[in-house]
C-alpha cells in the first residue's frame, strides 16, 4: 500500500472522532484474529473504491491574529488575519459551499451516502482561543460548522481554549475530538468515538484486514 493509501486510511478512521453520535459508553477491541463483537449488515467500501471517490477539500486553519513584526517566518505562513478569514469564509459562503463533518464525510467515502453539490470541510488545530471568539462566530454567519482537532495539555491556558468553550463548539458549532496512544500498550493507538459508530468501525476494520486496534468510546 502507497504512503497516499496509507494517509487516507488513516484519515477515514480519525473521522470518528469528531462524531456527533450519541450512545452509551464502550469499548471494543478487535482481536489478531478478527474477531469482534461488532455486526455491520450493510458493506462498506475498500481502499481501491475510497481512492477512485472525488476529492473534498479540507481547509485547516491554525491561527487567527493579525502578523507581528517579531513573528517568525514560521509563525505567519500558519496564521490568517482576522480580516482575511472573514472574508474566506464569506467567498465560500458567497460560493455556493456547503460546510461538511466528519460523519458526513465518512458516509461519503465509505457508504455512497451523497454530499452537498459543494462540499467543503474547515478544521482548526491546536486549540487556539480565536478559533472560538472569531473562528466560530464567522462561521455561524453562514450557517457553517468545523472540525476542531483539541490538544488536551492546552485547555484553559492562556490563549487557549477554556472546557466551557470547547463544550460549546461541540453544541454548537462543529465537533471534536483526539487521537492518542493507549497509555497500557504504547504501540496501540486509541480512538475516541461515540455511539454505534464504534460498532462500525470495527466492522471496516475487520473487512479491509486491520486488526489489534482498540478503539475506546468517548
Amino acid at each position: 500500500m502507497n504512503k497516499y493509501g496509507i494517509a487516507l486510511l488513516m484519515l477515514v478512521s480519525f473521522l470518528f472522532a469528531c462524531s456527533s453520535g450519541t450512545g452509551n459508553k464502550n469499548e471494543t477491541k478487535v482481536d489478531s484474529l478478527g474477531n469482534s463483537a461488532a455486526t455491520n449488515k450493510k458493506s462498506a467500501n475498500g481502499l481501491a473504491a475510497i481512492l477512485s471517490k472525488k476529492q473534498v477539500p479540507v481547509l485547516c486553519y491554525h491561527h487567527i491574529r493579525d502578523a507581528k513584526p517579531r513573528d517568525s517566518e514560521n509563525m505567519k505562513s500558519y496564521s490568517v488575519s482576522p480580516s482575511s478569514f472573514a472574508a474566506q469564509m464569506k467567498a465560500l459562503s458567497d460560493s455556493g459551499y456547503s460546510a461538511v463533518l466528519p460523519d458526513q464525510l465518512y458516509d461519503y467515502l465509505v457508504n455512497n451516502v451523497e454530499l452537498p453539490a459543494k462540499p467543503v470541510m474547515i478544521t482548526f488545530d491546536d486549540t487556539d482561543g480565536e478559533q472560538f471568539s472569531i473562528g466560530a462566530t464567522e462561521m455561524q454567519k453562514y450557517g457553517f460548522k468545523g472540525v476542531f482537532f483539541i490538544m488536551t495539555v492546552a485547555i484553559n491556558r492562556p490563549r487557549y481554549m477554556t472546557k466551557e468553550q470547547i463544550k460549546n463548539l461541540k453544541k454548537k458549532h462543529g465537533c471534536n475530538g483526539s487521537l492518542k496512544k493507549d497509555d497500557e500498550n504504547p504501540e496501540i493507538m486509541t480512538i475516541q468515538l461515540q455511539g454505534d459508530h464504534i460498532d462500525n468501525i470495527c466492522t471496516y476494520f475487520n473487512e479491509i484486514g486491520i486488526n489489534d486496534i482498540i478503539i475506546k468510546g468517548d
